[in-house]
């Protein structure tokens, strides 16, 4: 693997937003780059799990469309979709953090999250301690 390094901080409550973020770790990783995605305030609630029922659902896209529309239209096009995404990217070894800051904001607790991703412990300080030289910053 190289030593290019992708860190993705997701600041945004809009599932079309998240989307693209997966979808631009995903390339990432297919290019052998490390990828980490930093899910912070808001986009928390797209990895939680609550009932069986799955956070991202209930979010809505920029433009005010839920997200179960969103994801409808992404099948209707052969784009994958939000679940083909999450499933992409834990295949690819794509790691998964979620802000301490935000969790507590949320009234969240890690119990409270998909039980299919392996979640990196630590903050922001963690995600951004240690960067390598050719290491990449996007926030979304």
């Amino acid at each position: 693997m190289k030593e290019d390094n992708l860190k993705i901080i997701l600041h945004t409550e809009f599932i079309d937003k998240i989307h693209y973020g997966l979808t631009l770790a995903s390339a990432s990783r297919a290019l052998d780059n490390k990828v980490t995605l930093f899910f912070a305030m808001k986009s928390i609630y797209a990895l939680v799990e609550k009932n069986k029922k799955l956070g991202w659902t209930e979010l809505k896209t920029e433009n005010g469309s839920s997200a179960k529309m969103f994801n409808e239209s992404l099948i209707g096009k052969n784009i994958p979709n939000f679940e083909e995404l999450i499933k992409i990217c834990i295949d690819l070894e794509i790691n998964f953090m979620i802000c301490e800051m935000g969790m507590k904001f949320l009234n969240l607790n890690y119990s409270q999250l998909r039980k299919d991703i392996n979640f990196l412990d630590g903050g922001l300080v963690t995600l951004l301690e240690k960067p390598c030289d050719n290491s990449s910053l996007l926030f979304i």
